[in-house]
């Protein structure tokens, strides 16, 4: 049975707009150990028409359709169908950084042993893939990543590489949270120390549903940090401080 180093995770519903960017990315990459999977949510438009024409030519791909029950659910039964040491939930309208970023992260996780989860660097760009910004891109965002992590959470999901292991000790991502990857994040680094990795990973697009739900996502992140932290008002407030200042 094929056990691939990296599971990457690509949930899709309506997708055809933007998919063809992930697929190449993936498709170019100069490390094949991969699978691709993706968990469509019964699409009506051309992106089954598309996957299927991905699947067709790579014994790799995976397609799963699941009714659309939300990110977090189809994030979970990317999960369930993953056989990689390493998943990646790379978001269906953002896409790899170059051919050599999957060979750059396994070459950093080889380096740097003994993690269970690693993180690098994302582009943000906007719809048209004008490039705005790096993050993080400070010296201090990359010496200090944990604890920035911790209280403010500068992450992004398709920077992150988790270990599958963690799923089966921690659970599964929370359903009920918009901020799923947030809260998961809190969970297992309260046991589980990051890695941070000079890589630049992936292309974050700009507009897609983090970008579009941003209310419910601080409502959630406020939730989320009263749950697990004394002193939750003192960094809801540092949180904001450092969103509005320091974020770029």
């Amino acid at each position: 049975m094929f056990s691939p180093f990296f599971s990457i995770i690509t949930c899709t519903y309506n997708s055809a707009k933007y998919i063809g960017d992930n697929i190449n990315s993936v498709k170019s990459q100069t490390f094949k150990n991969y699978e691709h999977i993706f968990v469509d949510g019964f699409s009506s438009d051309k992106t089954i028409e598309l996957l299927n024409n991905y699947k067709s030519n790579n014994l790799n791909i995976k397609i799963v359709q699941s009714e659309a029950r939300g990110i977090a659910n189809a994030m979970n039964i990317g999960i369930n169908n993953a056989r990689g040491n390493f998943l990646l939930f790379l978001n269906s309208d953002d896409y790899l950084t170059n051919a050599e970023s999957l060979e750059n992260v396994f070459n950093e996780i080889n380096k740097n042993p003994g993690y269970h989860w690693y993180y690098g660097m994302v582009n943000s760009v906007s719809e048209n893939e004008n490039k705005l910004y790096v993050y993080p891109s400070r010296e201090y965002q990359k010496k200090f990543h944990y604890w920035l992590f911790r209280f403010i959470f500068f992450m992004q999901h398709p920077a992150t590489f988790y270990n599958r292991n963690l799923f089966e000790k921690y659970g599964l991502y929370d359903e009920l949270f918009s901020a799923m990857d947030y809260e998961y994040a809190v969970r297992i680094g309260k046991k589980e120390r990051a890695k941070f990795i000079e890589v630049a990973v992936s292309n974050f697009r700009l507009g897609g549903f983090s970008s579009q739900n941003k209310e419910a996502m601080e409502e959630d992140i406020k939730k989320i940090l009263k749950k697990y932290f004394y002193f939750s008002s003192l960094s809801i407030c540092i949180r904001k401080l450092y969103t509005k200042f320091f974020v770029k």
